[in-house]
């Protein structure tokens, strides 16, 4: 019985100490972000280079040129973070981040792309789209917010104008939010994507877009609708479309076809 005993506490210790070794790692990419920016001149660009691994790694930034760079003028570097505050022209260009331990190393490469300021009086933002939606219940439907600005723009979306509750405030555990920026033409576009998850028929209601920045604040409001399934989806879609009687009929069929294909 005791040599049982003994044979049992030591198979558990042996377990016990296996559980506890620590697992080593090579760094790897915690969270994708935006790698390629695009800023005017005298705005603040960011990059995040945000890595993991076992032991932590160790993480530098340089420049195209393969420069070290370090916390000097306008250039901050905090580990996961390169900041570069009133950009100039002189600023565009690639750089990267570099994570390394003792098992491996990793990169992450990023473009900066700086377009000079005209003289044109600088503006609010300007919202060029924030569209109705509708959604099947249970289903997940998306909400985007581009925008135009002199300067880099906070965009956020608001819930029950009433209230203006944020999407953290009215659906903290469903909800996703990304941002990114392009080019359209001569101008850089801001997007802001937000995606509600597991759409209730609670969730239909006004939302508003909200665009500032330090010369004031510009927003747009669209309406989602929440519909059972997807054949009172499309007679609610096809009444919205009857109503703007200015859209031809073909076009009519092929927006309805659209959506059939994309709710099957």
């Amino acid at each position: 019985m005791v040599s049982s005993c003994v044979f049992i506490m030591c198979f558990f210790s042996m377990l016990i100490g296996l559980e506890a070794q620590e697992i080593f790692e090579a760094p790897y990419i915690k969270r994708e972000t935006d790698t390629h920016l695009y800023k005017m001149a005298g705005d603040t660009a960011k990059f995040r280079c945000l890595l993991d691994g076992n032991p932590k790694p160790h993480i530098q930034w340089y420049d195209e040129d393969d420069h070290l760079l370090e916390t000097v003028g306008r250039t901050t570097v905090k580990q996961t973070t390169l900041t570069i505050s009133n950009l100039e022209g002189e600023d565009r260009g690639r750089y990267r981040c570099q994570g390394s331990n003792d098992f491996g190393v990793i990169e992450i490469s990023f473009t900066l792309e700086v377009t000079e300021r005209s003289g044109v009086l600088l503006t609010r933002p300007s919202i060029l789209d924030f569209n109705n939606k509708l959604a099947i219940v249970g289903r997940n439907v998306s909400f985007e917010c581009n925008v135009t600005s002199d300067t880099s723009p906070k965009i956020i979306l608001l819930t029950n104008c009433e209230e203006y509750l944020t999407m953290e405030q009215a659906f903290p555990n469903r909800h996703t939010i990304i941002n990114k920026t392009y080019r359209s033409g001569l101008r850089t576009v801001y997007s802001s994507i937000t995606t509600i998850h597991n759409v209730a028929f609670v969730d239909a209601g006004v939302y508003r877009c909200v665009a500032g920045n330090l010369l004031g604040i510009s927003s747009k409001n669209a309406t989602l609708t929440v519909v059972e399934d997807s054949a009172s989806a499309e007679l609610s879609l096809l009444e919205h479309l009857i109503s703007k009687q200015d859209i031809p009929l073909a076009d009519l069929i092929i927006k309805l076809l659209k959506f059939k294909c994309d709710h099957e």
